[in-house]
């Protein structure tokens, strides 16, 4: 059995001896210790081809992996990769190395369990780990439209750093931020794999998480936020809007910081006029958000028709049902203010922004106001503030944008 350092030149001079055997191959001793040897195989035509000879369950076996100079094998360098990636397939005899499918990633044997089997436990485990409704939602759309398309049926002991990093840097070229979101959801279901209780756990307790290593792209914090000089421009490209329902979601978010997904869900009996207080019972800090009513938000809810048998005061299209998706009458409004780059969230800073500009709120303030809990203690801070000392600061920003927007007290 011949055997040689391949490279292109002892490759270039292998020739088939018509005296020898039927089939002749060289074999590289580049690779030794991973259960199996790559080779060149010599055809009586004078066509090569690399072939990986290994072991699988004690049968022996040679692959073909293909042509000499292919698109795949256009050097030794690519075919020694190749192999390296399908002989790692062999350290548990959970892969054949023969059994890959497209791209050269391995499929797994008949119910050894998948990369989208682990994310589909993660997705169980999410409530469990207290996660808000809005991050479940966003976790099932990289789910789905990303991680499950690209990897999700590869076999999930062959998922490699290699894999993820190529996802990440192909999702990089136009969402970099989607990119590092979804390296963080494969690196926190392997890990929530690696927690769960042996008779559910789809891997062994200490394998390694494939999406630890990935180099993820800088972020900047965003800092838009709609300016005195540019509001009343916003205003009216919102009163354009037809639906009344959503012009007075979007002034509910201006008037109150809420977050979009938290506004959507409030209900009557969470708005208090008496008290003058709206109530968010369920926050992405999964804490109890109570929050002043200024005149002028009042002014915008009072305006709304309470359709009977909806408890929600953002009503939806459909009867019973509450407003959902508000991307395109959004879209609509930055295409009038020439704006494309705005989203609803901006409006959330917007608030914080104007506190700190034109009424001189207090950072305590702000952070109760918004329910910021970020830093432990800051957390502390924010737990210290009198809700009854938010009126003022609430009062005097609604009491700004009251010139700017419509819906004033004294009009109802």
């Amino acid at each position: 059995m011949a055997s040689a350092n391949l490279t292109k030149a002892v490759i270039a001079g292998l020739q088939f001896n018509l005296q020898g055997p039927g089939t002749q191959v060289t074999w590289d001793t580049s690779l030794r210790g991973m259960g199996g040897t790559l080779g060149v195989r010599v055809y009586k035509s004078g066509d090569k081809s690399f072939v990986l000879s290994y072991r699988f369950r004690g049968q022996k076996k040679i692959l073909v992996l293909g042509p000499i100079g292919s698109s795949e094998y256009k050097t030794v360098q690519h075919a020694r990769r190749d192999a390296t990636t399908r002989l790692t397939a062999l350290k548990d005899d959970s892969v054949d190395p023969a059994s890959f499918g497209k791209k050269g990633k391995p499929r797994a044997l008949k119910g050894a369990p998948l990369v989208r089997d682990v994310m589909a436990g993660f997705r169980k485990g999410l409530a469990k780990l207290g996660k808000s409704p809005s991050y479940i939602v966003t976790t099932d759309a990289y789910i789905k439209n990303h991680i499950n398309p690209s990897i999700g049926n590869i076999a999930a002991d062959q998922l490699t750093l290699d894999d993820v990093t190529d996802l990440h840097e192909k999702l990089s070229k136009k969402t970099p931020v989607t990119a590092n979101r979804v390296m963080s959801a494969i690196r926190a279901a392997y890990n929530w794999d690696r927690i769960q209780r042996s008779a559910t756990r789809l891997l062994p307790v200490n394998h390694p998480n494939p999406g630890m290593g990935v180099l993820m792209n800088p972020e900047e914090s965003r800092k838009k936020w709609v300016k005195k000089n540019q509001m009343p421009d916003l205003v009216d490209a919102i009163e354009a809007e037809k639906n009344p329902y959503f012009r007075a979601f979007i002034y509910t978010l201006m008037h109150t910081g809420f977050r979009a997904g938290e506004a959507l869900k409030m209900r009557w009996a969470d708005v208090d006029f008496e008290e003058g207080a709206i109530t968010i019972p369920d926050t992405k800090n999964h804490s109890e958000h109570v929050i002043p009513v200024s005149n002028e938000l009042e002014g915008v809810l009072k305006s709304l028709d309470h359709q009977e048998g909806n408890p929600w005061v953002f009503c939806g299209a459909r009867e019973g049902e509450r407003l959902v998706n508000y991307s395109k009458p959004w879209n609509r409004i930055r295409k009038r203010i020439g704006d494309p780059d705005l989203r609803v969230h901006d409006l959330r800073r917007t608030v914080a922004s104007w506190m700190v500009n034109y009424q001189n709120a207090s950072m305590t303030e702000i952070g109760a106001v918004l329910n910021h809990k970020t830093l432990q203690t800051t957390k502390k801070v924010y737990a210290t503030v009198d809700r009854s000392g938010l009126k003022r600061p609430m009062a005097d920003h609604s009491k700004a944008l009251g010139d700017l927007l419509p819906f004033r007290r004294e009009a109802i």
